[in-house]
């Protein structure tokens, strides 16, 4: 395998190659074309950041019925939107001293869904929209507040509190979480030494698949020449009824 392009990520990117270094490769490295099945659930998602983006920003005034559950919040957005305290959609881009970087070359590379700033300029408020569930992605989605949190205070020196929330619009449900500036600098150091090991493993080419039923049923790469552990690619019926441990090593290496 070989590095097409200067080492860049993402949180989403990261979560990838934690949860199967073989598929982050296929995709990120070798850029194995792949047929890309629509899921209207990611359809839906993307729809719905741009009502909220279009609601914000005053292109349209009808807020859409998937926002209606935080309609309170949104119209609080958008004043403060008019004010000039707030912004939408923001493409954030940083060099690997997480100096603020044209976002197409940037080393690590977020979008901000909704930033909010207090006027004295104490505070500093990310939302994160989410559509679907919450159970089961808290730690997740967790730390991906804690890249933005770190991103926004690059970008906001003189900020001291941070606030990140999450917006899960289908279930009309709010989590807040609240950090220091110390956190947030803390936070910085966590994501600069895993990308450093991420980074090490991608010009090592180390990229040992992770089978599991989970990583397997949706990779587009089982199955295929790409990948020899489909004994993980199995159907939602099949995969209740398999326990990983009456396996031997050589089927959950897909080689019986």
């Amino acid at each position: 395998m070989t590095q097409q392009k200067p080492f860049s990520w993402s949180f989403s990117a990261m979560s990838l190659f934690n949860q199967c270094a073989l598929r982050y490769a296929l995709q990120h490295v070798d850029r194995v074309p792949y047929n890309r099945v629509e899921n209207q659930y990611a359809e839906r998602g993307i729809q719905v950041h741009s009502f909220a983006e279009d609601y914000v920003n005053g292109k349209t005034e009808v807020l859409a019925a998937d926002l209606q559950k935080f309609k309170p919040m949104f119209n609080a957005a958008r004043r403060e939107f008019k004010k000039g305290l707030a912004c939408v959609e923001q493409e954030w881009g940083f060099d690997r001293n997480w100096e603020p970087i044209d976002f197409k070359q940037g080393w690590v590379r977020m979008l901000a869904d909704l930033v909010v700033f207090k006027r004295d300029k104490t505070r500093t408020v990310i939302v994160d929209y989410k559509t679907g569930k919450r159970w089961g992605n808290e730690l997740k989605h967790g730390e991906q507040g804690m890249l933005y949190v770190a991103s926004a205070a690059v970008r906001s020196p003189e900020t001291k509190h941070f606030d990140f929330e999450l917006w899960y619009l289908d279930l009309n449900d709010l989590v807040g979480y609240s950090y220091t500036r110390d956190d947030a600098m803390d936070f910085k150091r966590d994501f600069s030494d895993r990308a450093a090991r991420m980074e090490a493993r991608v010009l090592d080419k180390d990229f040992p698949p992770t089978p599991s039923v989970k990583n397997c049923k949706y990779c587009p790469f089982a199955r295929t020449e790409h990948c020899n552990v489909a004994e993980f690619a199995v159907s939602a019926n099949q995969a209740s009824d398999i326990n990983a441990t009456d396996l031997s090593v050589e089927q959950l290496l897909g080689l019986k």
